[in-house]
This record gives structure tokens, C-alpha cells and sequence, in this order.
């Protein structure tokens, strides 16, 4: 079997291997099916609930499903098949997508249905998550791999935008049906295109497996012990925790410190989109060897400083550029690292890896936006977000004065 990424056959607008295209082509199909399922259930749970108590509930379960699962799916990741197993997940999520129009169809769906539903589907993507990334660095050369985290990373800015487009106008006509068929269209591309992808990963060794235990064992000392991947880690969940949770409090950033309503948040939150795609594309063009650990704490730096001044603007449109600078840091932070982990993990245990990561991706937000949120109640908005960026300032002091060395991140992780 060839070596992944050394095909000559191109995709010249991604500069990487045709598999890669094909599969960069599913996964956006994937994520845009994926938004609009979500936009649709939490409508319909606005419309038969009229409750904000219920969105909350259903989207918190999909949310938490996914976290507890992360650690079991990257097991799962390196124990299987990755490609026959993205086919179960996007077969499953065409299955739930036509169950859940079928009984809007027959008048039966009420608020229990989509909590059931959205706790399967929090399952299959919980499964899904660490899968997609370590099958993404199987269909490229190792010099490849950070620009191909980059353009996965757009794919979800690209499917946030997407999905409205779709959704409104259907939801405006009121053929909601017609929303979960097209759902289910777009999970079924992946399906189609699956055949066609040539994967790395299904000739890799698998080991003798020592119980399931044993092998999270050996993730979970890799991630948190490797001199390059570690300390990443241990970055990103300091970020996660402490400031990207600034982003959900843009609503009450734009009313409740400026008084500018939803026309306020929906400017702020445009500039925030617009920051997190530009920041995918300034990464995608950079060489790889400036995906390091120095570039995820020079991002973190920018971030910091950035979200000081954020919590300190004088009036709106400079919270509005400042709170874009945050965005671009933070999402350039977020890729670097991901390119520094996929770049030093080996393959046989780069689902447990990924699996971690995933759990922090979502989880650490989830804490640290509710511990802003609870504290906003109490000492206003302002604070938290300098408290959070200021933690990440102190930590990126700390790492100058301890001058770590994993630079060389990219170079391996034996």
C-alpha cells in the first residue's frame, strides 16, 4: 500500500493528497448535516417546550455524552477499522435524522423523544470525534499534517455559517421535514465518498491488547508525559478553561455593558466568526515547523493581552475589535496545538490521544463558562474575563522563566 500523502494525484486547492480532498469534502458535508440537525432540534424544542429551561437540558446532554464517551471512543479508534467506523457513525446519524422526521411526521414527537434523541446522537458524536482526527493525519505525508488540521478547522467555522442559510428559509416555509431529509442527505455524502478514500491507518499494527485500562493508561501517560505533547496539553486546558469561555459572554458583553441589544451582539459575534476563519486560513499557509510550542504560547500571549484589554474597554467598537484579536489568537493557539499532537503522537495510539483531547475540547469550556457566568452575577462582566486572561498571562510567564524546550514537537513522538 502506498504511503499516505505521497499519491501524485493532488487536489491543487488543498495542496495535499486526493484521499484528503475527498475526505475534507465529506467531513464539511458531515458538519453542515451535523449544524442543521442541531439548529432544527433546538427549535423544535423551543416550539413544543416554549421553555429555555428544556433548550438547555437538551443541548447539555448531546454535550455531556460526548465528553464521558471521548476517552472510550479513542480506545475505540485504536482498536478498529477508523474508515468502516466513520461509516457506522454517519449511517447512525442518518438513522437518527429519519426517525426523529418520522414521528414529526406521524404527530408524535414531543420534548422526551429529543432528549432521548439528542443523548444517541451525543453518543454517536462522542464515538465520531476522536476517529475523524486520527483518521485526518492517516491520508497525509507528516510535513502535511498541520495544514490539514487547519482545513478541518474551517470546516466547523464553515458549517456554523452554512447551516443558517439552510435552516432559516426551510424553518420560514415551515417544512421542517424537509430540514432533517436534507440532514440526512448530507451525512449520507460521507457514506458515498468513504469507498473512494484510501486510508493509511487500515494497515497499521495492531498489538497485542492488554485490557482496556491499560491501554487508556498508555494514552493518557503519553499525552500528559511527552516533553512536546504535555505541555500543549496542559496549555490548551488552561485556555479552554480560562478563556474561551469569554466568548459566551459576548450577549451580555454587547446589552449588558453597552447597552447595544441584539444589533450589538450579532456585530460582535460576526467579528468573532470572521476572526476564527482568518485565523484557520493565516495557519494553513504557514510551514509547518512554525507549528510548535512556541507558536501555540505566542498565540496564548497575543490572546491574554488581548482579553486584559477586553475587560477594560472604554465603549463598544473597541471592545468589538479587541474581543476579534482574542478570537484570532486563540483559534490560531487551538490549531498549532492540534497540528504539535497529531504531528508527535504515533499512529497506534493517536486515537487515545485525540480522545483526551476531544473531552478537553468540550468539557474545559463548559466549566470554565459556567464559573464566569456564576461570577459575572456577582462582580459584574468584566472581571472574570480579566481574571481568565490574566491566569493565561501568568501561566505564559512562567513558561519563559522555566524555558521549556519541545520545539522540536513536529519531529516525532517515539
Amino acid at each position: 500500500m502506498r504511503e499516505p500523502g505521497k499519491s501524485p494525484d493532488i487536489i491543487q486547492p488543498f495542496g495535499l493528497t486526493r484521499d484528503y480532498g475527498l475526505y475534507w469534502s465529506g467531513s464539511l458535508s458531515v458538519a453542515v448535516g451535523l449544524w442543521v440537525q442541531r439548529l432544527i432540534v433546538a427549535w423544535l424544542t423551543w416550539e413544543i417546550t416554549g421553555s429555555g429551561f428544556w433548550l438547555g437540558l437538551v443541548a447539555t446532554i448531546d454535550l455531556m455524552m460526548s465528553i464521558f464517551l471521548g476517552p472510550i471512543a479513542g480506545l475505540l479508534a485504536d482498536r478498529y477499522d477508523r474508515k468502516r467506523m466513520t461509516c457506522l457513525c454517519q449511517s447512525a446519524n442518518i438513522v437518527i435524522v429519519l426517525a426523529l422526521a418520522f414521528l414529526l411526521s406521524s404527530g408524535q414527537l414531543d420534548q422526551y423523544d429529543l432528549l432521548a434523541f439528542a443523548m444517541v446522537n451525543g453518543v454517536v458524536s462522542g464515538i465520531q470525534q476522536p476517529i475523524r482526527m486520527s483518521l485526518t493525519a492517516t491520508l497525509v505525508a507528516k510535513p502535511q499534517i498541520p495544514r490539514a488540521v487547519t482545513y478541518m478547522a474551517i470546516n466547523a467555522h464553515l458549517a456554523r455559517f452554512v447551516a443558517p442559510l439552510i435552516v432559516g428559509p426551510v424553518l420560514a416555509f415551515g417544512e421542517t421535514l424537509t430540514a432533517f431529509f436534507a440532514s440526512a442527505g448530507l451525512y449520507g455524502v460521507m457514506v458515498v465518498l468513504l469507498p473512494f478514500i484510501n486510508v493509511g491507518d487500515q494497515s497499521r499494527p495492531l498489538k497485542e491488547w492488554s485490557g482496556w485500562s491499560n491501554e487508556f493508561a498508555t494514552g493518557f501517560k503519553f499525552a500528559t508525559g511527552h516533553p512536546a505533547v504535555g505541555p500543549v496539553i496542559f496549555a490548551f486546558l488552561l485556555l479552554s478553561v480560562f478563556g474561551r469561555p469569554i466568548f459566551e459572554l459576548l450577549p451580555g458583553l454587547a446589552d449588558g455593558l453597552f447597552s447595544r441589544g441584539a444589533s450589538g451582539f450579532s456585530w460582535i459575534a460576526a467579528m468573532v466568526g470572521a476572526a476564527t476563519v482568518l485565523a484557520c486560513l493565516w495557519q494553513s499557509y504557514r510551514p509547518h515547523r512554525h507549528c510548535s510550542f512556541a507558536s501555540v504560547m505566542s498565540a496564548m500571549l497575543a490572546f491574554s493581552i488581548a482579553a486584559i484589554a477586553l475587560s477594560a474597554a472604554p465603549n463598544f467598537w473597541i471592545a468589538v475589535i479587541l474581543a476579534t484579536i482574542a478570537a484570532f489568537a486563540a483559534t490560531a493557539s487551538t490549531i498549532s496545538g492540534v497540528s504539535v499532537i497529531q504531528t508527535s503522537v504515533p499512529d497506534e495510539i493517536r486515537g487515545r490521544v485525540m480522545g483526551i483531547y476531544g473531552t478537553l475540547y468540550r468539557a474545559a469550556p463548559a466549566i470554565g463558562a459556567i464559573a464566569m457566568g456564576w461570577a459575572s452575577d456577582f462582580v459584574g462582566l468584566r472581571w472574570p474575563i480579566a481574571i481568565g486572561a490574566t491566569v493565561c498571562l501568568v501561566w505564559w510567564f512562567g513558561v519563559q522563566i522555566a524555558k521549556p524546550r519541545p520545539e522540536a514537537s513536529t519531529e516525532g513522538g517515539d
